[in-house]
């Protein structure tokens, strides 16, 4: 774990720690009763632990919602796979650029159906493949624009996310790279 993902977890406990407090106070004014405020208080903090617990659950859409939506125009999508060399750093030994219709959106069909939940352990980068998909958006003032998100996958991970669904988001990728004919451009030793 990294200094930022440190600090962050101890800034998001102090906010927890400051809510409770803030709710405690409230409801001691609201509540005059000993023993109703006691039960009171165990109920807000249960009820902001579930909040809490809930808001670590996504998906993939709505991770990517500004990037890839039903308006977005997918230009292309690049997988790179990746392995781990002897001193541990990551490295791409072969990628492949997918420009087929068809192929995209049996990819992005795969990855739609993901449901994912935020994962506070320890991120161990890289995953199995890194994806790029580049997209075309329309902005609210009527221009396009092409830009490119990118992120890391296996079968049980998306970047710092645990895929929670039995989901076969990998189909399509995993096809590709077993086909012999896909033009997979491999690292040179």
């Amino acid at each position: 774990m990294n200094i930022f993902e440190v600090s962050w977890q101890v800034f998001n406990l102090f906010l927890f720690v400051i809510l409770i407090i803030i709710l405690v106070v409230a409801l001691r004014l609201v509540v005059k009763k000993k023993i109703s405020f006691k039960v009171a208080t165990v109920i807000v903090t249960i009820g902001v632990l579930f909040i809490i617990e809930f808001m670590k659950y996504t998906t993939f859409e709505k991770v990517y919602i500004h990037q890839l939506n039903e308006e977005s125009i997918v230009e292309n999508i690049t997988i790179e796979l990746v392995e781990f060399t002897d001193d541990h750093f990551p490295e791409r030994y072969a990628h492949v650029t997918i420009r087929d219709e068809k192929i995209i959106d049996e990819i992005i069909e795969d990855l739609t159906s993901m449901r994912l939940k935020k994962d506070t352990g320890e991120y161990n980068f890289p995953r199995d493949y890194f994806i790029r998909i580049l997209t075309t958006n329309m902005t609210k003032d009527n221009y396009l624009i092409t830009d490119s998100f990118s992120f890391t996958l296996d079968d049980q991970h998306m970047n710092d996310f645990e895929i929670v669904n039995d989901t076969n988001h990998l189909k399509t990728i995993e096809e590709l790279v077993e086909d012999k004919d896909v033009d997979w451009i491999f690292r040179e030793e």
